[in-house]
This record gives C-alpha cells, structure tokens and sequence, in this order.
C-alpha cells in the first residue's frame, strides 16, 4: 500500500513539474519549485482515500532521495537508520512545519533538508 502511494506520488509530482509553480516575473521568485507555505498547504490537506497527501509524500520523498545518497541541500546532510520510513520522514517535516510556520516563505525543500537534518543527524568522525 505503501510503496504504491508513494509511486504514486512521484508520478504526480512529475506531471506537476512540467506546469510553472508560480508566475511572478522575478528570477528569484521563480528560482526554486515551492515555498513552504505551498508545502505545508499541500502537506495538511487530506485528500479522500488516502493516509497523507501524495504531493506531500512525492516532495519530501524527493528530497529524502537526495540526502539518502549523502548529498547536500542548501547545506544539509542527513543520515538515515536502517529502517526509516516515507511516514517517519512526512511526520518529521509536518512536525517541522508546525513549529516553523515563520519559515514558510524559505524553499519547501530547504524546510524538507533542515527538518530531516535535524531528526537525522550525522554522526560526528
């Protein structure tokens, strides 16, 4: 069930990909998909059927794939225990986004990188 939700949710945020998030003018303004007002939106509306948003779940989804391959966003690094799960990852960033909602004009996937950063730190060498 599962693993077809969030197929499922990839699937739907590369049909939202191809269409322009926002259409303000400036360069800065568009440089980055989302905000994290459009995430938490998207994060705390249900949709029928369904346990999360799959929006929701395909973006930090996405980001989580990035870090899971030890790769940086905007300067966060994240490493996951064995076991983690695309729930652990959505209830960390929904909790994130409900301490933080002064943080809501940053990049949604920044918000994403700090939250799964903070619940899943590197150790230190």
């Amino acid at each position: 069930m599962m693993k077809n939700l969030v197929v499922l949710a990839a699937l739907l945020m590369a049909a939202l990909l191809v269409t322009p998030a926002f259409t303000q003018s400036s360069a800065q303004e568009n440089s980055y998909w989302t905000n994290g007002e459009r995430l938490a939106e998207l994060c705390f509306t249900k949709v029928e059927g369904m346990p999360e948003n799959p929006l929701c779940v395909g973006y930090i989804g996405g980001v989580v794939d990035v870090m899971a391959n030890k790769a940086e966003v905007g300067g966060y690094l994240a490493c996951f225990p064995f076991g983690t799960t695309p729930h652990t990852h959505v209830t960390v960033v929904k909790s994130f986004l409900r301490a933080h909602p002064e943080q809501y004009h940053y990049p949604a996937a920044l918000l994403v990188a700090a939250a799964i950063s903070k619940s899943f730190p590197c150790k230190k060498k």
